[in-house]
Formats: C-alpha cells, structure tokens, sequence
C-alpha cells in the first residue's frame, strides 16, 4: 500500500476541485478527521501498519464524493477510493475495508469493527471539542448555502438534536469528548430552548 501516493490524489482532489460553498466538509475537515483517526488510533492501541494504513486511508477518502455530490456522497467517496487504490498498491480485501469504514460514517449508521468505530468517533470528534463553535459556524454557512435550512433557529435545533442523538464508540473518544460535547449542548439548550 502507498499511502503517500494515495494522500497526494486525494490532497490534490479536495484542494482543486471542492465546491467554495463546503465550508464545513472541506479540505480542512478531511485533515482534521485524518489526525482525529491518528490519535485515536494510538489511544485505542492500534498499533500494527496495515490496520492503521487503513484507517487513515479511510479518513482521507471518506469525504472525496464531495467533489461530485452532495447527498449520498459516501457512495461517491467509495465509488472514487475504488477506482485510485488500486493504482496505489491496495488490494481488492483492503478496499472492501475501506469503503466499509467509510459507509459507516453515514449520519446514525451503526459501526460494527473497532475501526469503523475509530473512524466514526474521528468524523465528529469536534463534537467534543474546543472548537465546537467555530466549526459549527462553517456548518451552519454549508446548509444555508445548500437549503438544508432556513435560520439559525432551525439550525441551533437541528444540533440540539443531533447531540442528544449522537453517542462516541470508544473509550478514548468518550473519555476525552464526552464531557464537553454535553456543556455544548447545555448551553445550546440554554440559548435555544426547545418546545417537546
């Protein structure tokens, strides 16, 4: 496998071909979750090559369909990561791994391996972290822009929701998001009270 090789495609990809409107899933994104994954990874001791080539592989490819559509677009980031690894030295088994790792960060998919789970924890590990808001803002900018909602209340809601609803799968990612990813949601509710 070469990853480097792999990493330049996808580097290249996302830096000249994503839509000016994506400023959540953008090329910044991508490298967040990629050492999100990393950390993790090491936290959750995986500490052999090929499962960890995978994993990051996976990060960086999990958000590529992007450049071609906007729904379903994890379909698009396996369809793509079908056709460039191979070039790149990785086997039709690896492959499998990597698209199924990426399936599974689809919103409330159920990861199953502990890798899928890394990956999932390593998509939305911002959730938890200190820079909840600032990324918040860019996701926020991305569904206005896409019509994906209507005002900042609706948009305060809908992350309201989605915290209560989302849950990390490791320990490491609970360990070190969870706290924060409940005072997140505190003060949302707190700024924007929801009527059940």
């Amino acid at each position: 496998m070469d990853f480097h090789k792999a990493e330049n495609y996808i580097k290249h990809l996302l830096q000249s071909e994503l839509s000016p409107l994506l400023t959540y899933h953008d090329y910044d994104h991508t490298m967040d979750v990629l050492q999100a994954a990393i950390e993790l990874a090491g936290a959750e001791q995986i500490r052999d090559e090929e499962p960890l080539t995978l994993l990051k592989t996976a990060a960086l490819f999990h958000d590529c369909g992007y450049v071609h559509a906007y729904e379903n677009h994890e379909e698009e980031s396996c369809r793509i990561a079908g056709e460039v690894l191979p070039g790149c030295g990785y086997r039709p088994e690896q492959i499998r791994t990597i698209q199924e790792m990426i399936m599974k960060t689809k919103v409330f998919a159920i990861p199953v391996t502990h890798l899928e789970q890394i990956l999932c924890d390593a998509d939305l590990y911002y959730l938890g972290g200190d820079n909840f808001e600032s990324r918040g803002n860019q996701l926020y900018r991305e569904w206005l822009a896409y019509g994906l909602i209507a005002d900042e209340k609706e948009w305060n809601e809908k992350q309201i929701r989605f915290l209560e609803k989302h849950r990390y799968y490791t320990k490491s990612a609970m360990a070190k998001g969870d706290a924060g990813k409940a005072a997140h949601l505190r003060k949302l509710k707190e700024t924007q009270p929801i009527k059940s």
